[in-house]
Order: C-alpha cells, then structure tokens, then sequence
C-alpha cells in the first residue's frame, strides 16, 4: 500500500512540476516518458514526442553533446549544458538540461531537468547591451574630458605664449629700431679717433697709456663685428616673437584664409631649439618640399597644433633612434643613414581623390620622417586617445589623437599614417581648401 501511496505522489510531482522533465533509457537512447511542462516547452503532444528521436528535439549543431550526454549519465556523473531548440511553429527558445542517473520501471535510464531560460537569456543580453554603451559612454566622457582638459592647457598656453609674445616686441623692436643709429654714432666716433691719430701721432702720455691699455686697434675692428651680430641676434628674435604670435593666432578663433607654409615655418621656428641641441653626429635634416598652395581657409591656430604634434613626434623618433644607436642597438647601416624630416606639401590631384573630396579641391601636407617604423598592427590604435609607444613619463598620448580630431572634426579632413620596415613613418594630412564647401 505504501508504495502505491508513494508512486502516486511521485507521478503527481513528475505532473505538475513547472520544470520541463524527461527519462531517457541510456541502453537505447530512445525517449521513455515526459511531463506536460516538457509538451509544452516543446510544442508536441506527449504520444508526439514518444514517436521522435531525441535528436529530431535539437538542432543539428548539438547532436555531439547528446552522445556526450549519454556517456557521461552512463559513468554515473551529472551532465550539464544548455541548448537553442525551436518548436514545430519556428518559435526559437533556450532551454538549460541538468541530467542524473535514474531507475525508471527497472531500466537504467537518464532523468532530465529542462528549464526554459529564454527570458534569462535575453535579459542577460540586455544588460550586456546597455553595459556596453555604458563602457562607449563611459569612454566618450574620458576622451571628452582629457581634451576639454587639454583644449583649456592649450587655451591658457596660448595666452600666455601671445602675452610674452606681445611684451617681448616691444623692447625687442626698440633694441632692433636703435642698432642702426648706435652704428652710425659709433662710426662717427671712430672716424673722430682716426682723425685725432692721423693729425696728432703723438699725443700726451696719459692718452698713450689709455690707448694701449684699451688695444685701439683691436677696439675698432671688433666693434663692428659686435654690432653685426647684435643686429643678427635681435632680429632672430623678432622672428621668433612673431613665430609665436602666428602660433597662438589667439585673435584668429574663426575660419580664415592662410598660407600653409606658414604655418609649417612657424611650427620649424619654435622648434629650431630642439634641432639645434642635437650632437653634431646626429643632426636632423629638414627638408622643405613645398608645392604651389592656394590660401586654405582653416582654423589657423588649430593647424600649426597639428604641426607641432606630428613635428615633435619625428624629432622624438629619430633622437630616440640615435639614443638607442649610441647604447649599442642599432645596426651599422642605420647609424650611417642621415637623419631626416621631410616636409611635402601639393594639390591631392584627380588620380587620388576620393568619394569624399568632391565639390572642392583638397591640399595634402605630407610629413615623414626616416627614423623607426610603426608596426602595422599599432596603425589603427595610434589615433586612440592614451595610447603611447614612448616610456611613461615622456608622452600623454593625446598628442595625435587631439590632431586627429583637428583635422577629421573642424576641417573635415583625414589624417592617416604610413609606415614600414625600413622606410620610417609618414603621418598625411589632407584638407579641402574650404571645409565648409566639402
């Protein structure tokens, strides 16, 4: 009687169990019985399902783990796994089957957990989704923030670069304004002294003793060497003062007119310290190779900052070259190739324009250097904002990707870069002559 009483309640529980329940027989693999919650998971009757084959219940990609099943339940251990099946309808769902050894009516047999987890699943990939653009989001406010940042460095710096610029002409064009009138007044003082030796050879003895004390003769030839090169040192100041106020262009925050080269010879001027500092065994050739420019209606300002950053970079790579040359790394080939940054600017002729440059024409300003080669498999991360090849402490990397955003955002354009084993790296700058117009 009891266990009657207990065979009822076990098929009452294998009845009304909202998990999907099924007993395979392990011997032929063939389905034995199924609860309605399977029937129903699966859209057959229960005689329906009696008449299949368990694999006609799964997608053909899963055949291999229904073999893998059966031996694993045969071994006595509980198998696991989770599948995509579709009902007679096409509905597609996701199940999850826990399987255990079980005695069904004297036959060694398999007892399946099915629970459908469609809804878990579809959940779980929701909150995937809405992860991932929250890492986008989450990136794009970094990237936003460092060059807020970094735009609000370059504003105070351009301030402070046109302020110094601004007081730093002034005595400079007083000093470089008064050298030719201190030649003319020391010339004619010169001329007094010529005159007093010529008619009076033999002046008083204190005059003597003054005059070989002082070396005369030496006195007048070497003063006007000084003079020249006063004359020379001021007016390389003038030129870098007005370098700087070209660079910082902080009255020139819209769109307007300028010539490229320019701008390039700015970039090269404010530069020249870093070219000048180099061992003589390792001086930088710059090479200008400036092609015929219309004026290019640009952010000027914003420009000579892309100069500034891919110029910089191409004196770092081949200092960086000669650096590692003199510890020993580098082969003897490349110690004896002449160091190089060559500047190329043309016309983006109809042989190479693309979809994108129609309605205008477009300039390209090439700028390549003969140093180390970037691996191709870096050229597609180079842009992105933080990424560096150069040792903490001596590079953000914001530099390329804020020029990137330059020359891609505000003038419409493309930056790329070009670079191989052997024939160091070139970073293109193409522009159209008026964005607004592109």
């Amino acid at each position: 009687m009891e266990s009657v009483i207990h065979e009822q309640q076990t098929l009452s529980i294998f009845e009304n169990v909202s998990d999907g329940l099924l007993v395979i027989d392990l011997d032929t693999g063939m389905l034995l019985t199924a609860n309605p919650a399977y029937c129903q998971m699966h859209g057959y009757s229960l005689e329906e399902i009696l008449t299949l084959n368990p694999l006609e219940l799964i997608p053909p990609n899963f055949h291999n783990k229904y073999h893998q099943f059966l031996s694993t339940v045969k071994a006595g251990q509980q198998f696991t796994c989770e599948a995509n099946c579709r009902k007679p309808d096409g509905t597609g769902f996701c199940i999850e089957i826990k399987s255990v050894p079980f005695w069904f009516k004297g036959y060694k047999t398999a007892l399946s957990v099915i629970r459908d987890v469609t809804e878990r699943k579809q959940l779980e990939q929701t909150v995937q989704r809405k992860n991932a653009r929250l890492e986008r989001a989450l990136a794009d406010l970094k990237r936003t923030q460092v060059q807020l940042v970094q735009s609000e460095k370059m504003s105070g710096l351009t301030q402070l670069v046109a302020g110094v610029a601004h007081e730093l002409n002034n005595p400079v064009s007083f000093i470089h304004g008064n050298l030719n009138y201190i030649q003319d007044y020391v010339g004619d003082l010169l001329k007094v002294v010529q005159l007093y030796q010529h008619h009076y050879p033999q002046p008083h003895e204190d005059i003597k003793v003054t005059l070989a004390n002082i070396d005369i003769d030496f006195l007048q030839q070497d003063l006007g060497k000084i003079l020249n090169s006063m004359e020379v040192g001021s007016e390389r100041i003038r030129e870098i003062v007005l370098s700087l106020r070209n660079f910082s262009r902080i009255d020139e925050a819209e769109r307007k007119k300028v010539d490229i080269h320019e701008g390039l010879d700015n970039a090269l001027m404010l530069l020249q310290h870093r070219l000048e500092s180099c061992p003589e065994d390792s001086t930088i050739e710059i090479v200008r190779d400036y092609g015929n420019l219309p004026p290019v209606q640009c952010y000027p300002g914003k420009l000579n900052q892309v100069f500034m950053n891919i110029l910089a970079n191409a004196i770092d790579a081949l200092q960086d070259e000669f650096s590692q040359q003199t510890a020993g790394e580098s082969t003897n080939n490349a110690q004896k190739r002449p160091k190089q940054v060559h500047i190329r600017t043309s016309m983006v002729d109809d042989a190479r324009r693309t979809m994108e440059m129609v309605g205008v024409p477009w300039i390209e300003i090439a700028i390549a250097n003969n140093g180390p080669s970037v691996p191709e498999s870096l050229h597609h991360t180079i842009f992105e904002p933080f990424f560096t090849t150069k040792p903490v402490g001596q590079g953000t990397g914001m530099g390329l990707p804020i020029s990137y955003q330059i020359i891609a955002e505000r003038h419409r354009g493309q930056l790329t870069i070009h670079s191989s084993e052997g024939n160091g790296t070139e970073f293109v700058i193409q522009i159209p002559i008026d964005p607004l117009k592109a």
